[in-house]
């Protein structure tokens, strides 16, 4: 049972190590072949185990030594199987290994080696690392972006008024652009971000123009409630005539524009 076992396994390593060397290599996950790499060499390791002392077995002697041949490529195919590596990501590699093979569709494994890939092995890993810091700043700045094209402002109507609207809610709306900010700022002072600083760029200054639009709108808003109370009363109006026609000018104002915001 103990050779059918290992026979078995040494086929099936066979069928599949050329695979991973023949076959388009990015249409195969390189964490799966790292982890039937450490499949077989855990199987290797128990079968020796079990056995007796002094026994010799040529078979399995070899079998194993297939397999650690092909398992100190697994830093090289876990960074060569990197989902976030780009088209630009790759013409760096093809760059540093001197190679004219720019097809990653049919890209594989033994082409890579062919090309010296074990060699450059640490520059590879550190464009992988790369692609990995810039999709993950990528991916931030999209959940973010999705955040705010979706977002809505919250208006209710001002006491019993049915044509006068104020901004409500909007706590929740500063402390959550506050930590879009700086999640934005930090992303600015990452390594990763060359490759992506336009469009980080472009989302900062959105945010801080949105930062600075809410604080007016605040605090005409207050001035207005404030203005509206005193002006409101007859008594004023009849007192300052001049000053309640110049703020009759701008409750104007403010009516039409938020009654704008709330269909919108």
């Amino acid at each position: 049972e103990k050779r059918q076992s290992l026979w078995q396994n040494r086929l099936d390593f066979e069928t599949k190590k050329n695979r991973w060397y023949m076959e388009p290599f990015l249409e195969q996950e390189a964490e799966d072949i790292v982890k039937d790499l450490t499949n077989y060499t855990n199987q290797n390791m128990q079968m020796k185990l079990r056995m007796q002392k002094g026994e010799k077995d040529e078979v399995l002697a070899a079998f194993t030594a297939e397999v650690n041949e092909v398992a100190t490529l697994s830093d090289l195919i876990r960074s060569l199987g990197c989902k976030d590596l780009q088209p630009r990501h790759w013409k760096k590699i093809f760059a540093e290994i001197d190679s004219t093979y720019m097809e990653t569709s049919t890209l594989t494994l033994q082409k890579m080696l062919e090309d010296g890939a074990l060699e450059h092995q640490e520059f590879i890993s550190e464009v992988a690392g790369t692609s990995k810091g810039e999709a993950d700043i990528n991916n931030q700045m999209d959940e973010i972006i999705a955040r705010w094209n979706e977002f809505e402002f919250v208006l209710k109507n001002y006491r019993d008024t049915k044509d006068r609207f104020i901004l409500t809610e909007v706590e929740e709306v500063i402390t959550g652009l506050e930590d879009d900010i700086m999640q934005v700022s930090a992303m600015m002072g990452s390594r990763y971000v060359t490759e992506i600083r336009d469009k980080v760029e472009e989302w900062e200054r959105k945010l801080g123009y949105l930062s600075d639009t809410i604080d007016e709108w605040m605090t005409f808003q207050r001035q207005w409630i404030y203005l509206e109370n005193i002006f409101n009363a007859e008594d004023i109006q009849q007192q300052l005539k001049a000053e309640t026609k110049q703020f009759q000018q701008v409750d104007k104002f403010w009516k039409d524009h938020m009654g704008k915001c709330k269909k919108e």
